[in-house]
């Protein structure tokens, strides 16, 4: 798979989806240079054997992996695009993301105390798509999802949401 002509930091769009097969994590990368810079996937304690990967049009991404089970390489795509099939994955991560804030486990907690939330207030910061496509879905949750690139809209690198569950939930 190649790199989009165009870098995507200016504007957010996808090129890389990871989606755990559990659908309880996602993420977005910009370009497949990004998701391969990652040293895990998944929730903690996840293989990354056990993430599925999409490229932006909902297409699955074959992937290799070293003897250690890090990602090497995702390959060209091998079948047709399913934008569909990717988007009800995404929203079923987003549905868990409420139902896990709802369980106030301890990293929750922590979290909103840090962040001074309630969790109404956190609650109602977990996107729900309205898109009519899998671009405008993964637009509209890019807060939780990413990519996160440095521009106008997302200047943190990642909302609260993101850093909760895609990088420090711990299920």
């Amino acid at each position: 798979m190649t790199a989009p002509a165009s870098p995507t930091g200016s504007n957010g769009v996808a090129g890389v989806i990871a989606i755990s097969r559990d659908d309880r994590w996602a993420h977005a990368y910009e370009d497949q240079r990004g998701a391969l810079a990652e040293s895990a996937f998944g929730r903690p304690g996840q293989s990354a054997r056990n993430v599925d990967f999409f490229d932006g049009s909902g297409r699955r991404l074959p992937a290799a992996y070293d003897d250690d089970g890090r990602l090497t390489a995702l390959d060209t795509p091998s079948a047709d695009a399913d934008p569909e099939g990717v988007r009800r994955r995404l929203r079923a991560v987003l549905t868990f993301a409420a139902v896990y804030l709802n369980q106030r486990p301890p990293d929750v907690d922590a979290a909103l105390s840090e962040e001074g939330l309630e969790l109404d207030e956190a609650l109602a910061r977990v996107p729900q798509p309205s898109g009519d496509s899998l671009d405008e879905d993964l637009r509209q949750a890019r807060s939780l999802f990413g990519p996160h690139p440095m521009d106008s809209d997302l200047q943190n690198r990642g909302s609260f949401l993101h850093n909760l569950f895609v990088h420090g939930m711990r299920t």
